[in-house]
């Protein structure tokens, strides 16, 4: 029986919702095949839960020392950490260099999305349409005017790296935009400035199953907030509508969009990916390589809403990534 890791935590404002997403990954789990065991980093505290214990971590080599004096080794990690250490690639390298298999996004498709310019850049040179936008680093002095003029108002200003719409501003205002900048800023040396594409919201979960790359029910996020905001996304301030009532040309053409850009960013295991349809055209937004995976969480309503067994669908996704 597989020892698998499930590894929770992190270093983000994610913390909280990647514990509940690891807390569902634990229930879900096939006990007849793997044996998991809940496992919580945040920076150099790195534990793992023990009959209501906590034992700590040997992070020279991922190992736990246990109470009856043996050794626990892991066959693989299932990451589910999101924001860093998670999906900027560090845990990734720390796990490569181990020897140990990981089951989410590789070294790879973290370099190319955990900057969200990087990615839409990647995107647009395939031909997929994405919001007009532009970095700004943390101690330049952008022309305010001269930005608004540029993407228009109102315009979104975000950290260029990290989830979850933290200190991410929708800005109606030029005398506004300083101020949202200096926030993001705060959490990134870089922010980013993007055009507000106007359309309804659409979000595709997708995961390799071994054989072909599954596109689940799409989903039409719609706000009660300004935008799809951290309230939005965890405190159940959005309606989540799965299925989502669109026609089957865009069903068609979102599943084709979400296959290719996985295939673009060299995504892993299960992503969502989030689109703004605008008139009749799907702009990509943003690649979620670990998305939360609690019981409300979009991706497990898009399991459900397909008939799948979240089960099975991790038995097949862990089982791809260790050759079974």
């Amino acid at each position: 029986m597989k020892k698998i890791a499930v590894v929770a935590g992190g270093n983000s404002g994610e913390f909280e919702v990647s514990l509940k997403s690891g807390r569902m990954v634990m229930q879900s789990l096939d006990r007849s095949l793997f044996e998991p065991y809940y496992v919580v980093i945040k920076g150099d505290d790195w534990k793992m839960e023990l009959n209501g214990d906590w034992i700590a971590i040997n992070r020279a080599d991922f190992s736990v020392p246990l109470p009856d004096g043996s050794l626990l080794r892991f066959d693989a990690a299932y990451l589910i950490i999101h924001g860093t250490p998670g999906e900027d690639g560090v845990i990734q390298g720390y796990f490569s260099l181990m020897g140990i298999p990981f089951i989410g996004p590789g070294i790879t498709c973290c370099s190319l999305t955990s900057s969200k310019s990087l990615s839409k850049d990647l995107v647009a040179a395939k031909g997929i349409p994405t919001a007009k936008s532009r970095v700004l680093k943390r101690n330049s002095k952008p022309d305010w005017a001269a930005l608004a003029n540029e993407l228009g108002l109102p315009l979104f200003i975000k950290p260029n790296s990290g989830g979850s719409s933290v200190a991410t501003h929708k800005v109606y205002k030029t005398e506004e935009l300083e101020a949202a900048f200096l926030d993001a800023a705060q959490h990134d040396a870089e922010v980013l400035a993007e055009e507000f594409v106007q359309g309804r919201e659409l979000t595709c979960g997708i995961f390799d199953n071994g054989q072909e790359l599954v596109c689940l029910p799409i989903t039409e996020i719609k706000p009660h907030n300004d935008f799809f905001d951290y309230r939005a996304k965890y405190m159940g301030e959005s309606d989540e509508i799965t299925p989502a009532d669109i026609d089957t040309s865009l069903l068609s053409e979102i599943n084709e969009l979400t296959r290719k850009v996985y295939r673009i960013l060299h995504c892993d295991a299960m992503v969502r990916i989030d689109f703004i349809i605008r008139g009749h055209v799907p702009y990509f937004m943003e690649v979620n390589t670990i998305p939360g995976f609690s019981e409300a969480s979009i991706v497990p309503q898009q399991l459900r809403a397909a008939g799948l067994n979240v089960k099975d669908t991790l038995t097949a996704i862990i089982n791809r990534k260790l050759n079974v």
